[in-house]
């Protein structure tokens, strides 16, 4: 409770991820995750996106003696969710961090994940790659950002949907 008499509410709200204006809450990607035959714990976060404002991140510890494909993994969840709330990157570790009293540690969590993936993109620039289009002389329809590509230097390609007419 606060001086002014309001409260201040905290607890797993907080960790909602926001991809693209779609809500992905932690717990359905890692149950999903713990779905896995090879999974034995996981923990989901988000990572700073530049084009959808965040995007799906997890940990993952598998059985001991068990090796599974990062792929395989990212693939399961697609089978069970939304294809939007698949993790775009998925990190092998020993044990997930947990607190004492055995709670996630989100954290320690996400300080992994930027450590892992988000520095070698989160803050590159962005180049506009649109002579793309040029060159193959689509018609572009739509609204004001029709017609933009961009390239990020993981050689990932984030463009809107661009059809010929």
């Amino acid at each position: 409770v606060n001086e002014d008499g309001s409260l201040t509410l905290l607890g797993r709200g907080s960790q909602c991820i926001n991809t693209g204006g779609e809500k992905v809450f932690p717990e359905e990607v890692e149950e999903a995750l713990k779905r896995h035959p090879a999974v034995v714990d996981a923990a989901v976060c988000g990572l700073p996106d530049p084009r959808f404002g965040e995007r799906v991140a997890a940990v993952a510890s598998l059985k001991p003696g068990v090796t599974v494909d990062q792929m395989e993994l990212i693939e399961h969840v697609r089978g069970e969710l939304a294809h939007y709330k698949a993790p775009r990157h998925l990190l092998f570790v020993d044990t997930v961090p947990r607190a004492a009293n055995g709670k996630m540690d989100y954290a320690e969590v996400k300080r992994r994940a930027v450590e892992a993936f988000a520095v070698s993109w989160a803050r590159a620039p962005i180049e506009p790659a649109g002579r793309q289009f040029a060159e193959r002389d689509l018609p572009i329809r739509g609204g004001r950002s029709a017609g933009r590509a961009y390239t990020r230097p993981a050689g990932y390609r984030l463009a809107g949907c661009h059809r010929p007419g």
